[in-house]
């Protein structure tokens, strides 16, 4: 069975949600890291949803919101990672761990979506 487009997207949304989400609940304190976090959750979220409402765009534009949203979530994967990772142990680190995993996970969509995009 061929992987679908909308089936990554669908996942990178579920995704970038539940990142969001996570975030409430898990502040990092540090200017850069809720700059990019946020970048990462919010504005792919509605970029994703742009995916949903309008269509697909141009394949090279596809493309350069793959690599873009790859290079946000894989930094906001490090950088809430090496945050919580000397915290004391609390709801707070658990909630950060959990969404620097799933950061790297939507990383890695991300980077699957830059690929199918251009084998099409």
């Amino acid at each position: 069975m061929a992987l679908n487009r909308t089936i990554v997207k669908g996942i990178q949304l579920v995704i970038t949600l539940l990142c969001l989400c996570l975030h409430t609940q898990s502040r990092t304190s540090n200017f850069f890291t809720e700059i990019v976090s946020i970048t990462a959750f919010a504005g792919f979220l509605i970029i994703i949803a742009g995916f949903f409402i309008g269509g697909s765009s141009p394949p090279k534009l596809e493309i350069f919101y793959a690599i873009v949203g790859f290079a946000f979530f894989a930094a906001a994967a490090y950088l809430n990672f090496h945050k919580f990772h000397n915290a004391f142990d609390s709801d707070e680190k658990t909630f950060g761990f959990i969404k620097s995993g799933l950061s790297l996970l939507n990383s890695v969509a991300f980077l699957l979506e830059a690929v199918l995009v251009w084998r099409d």
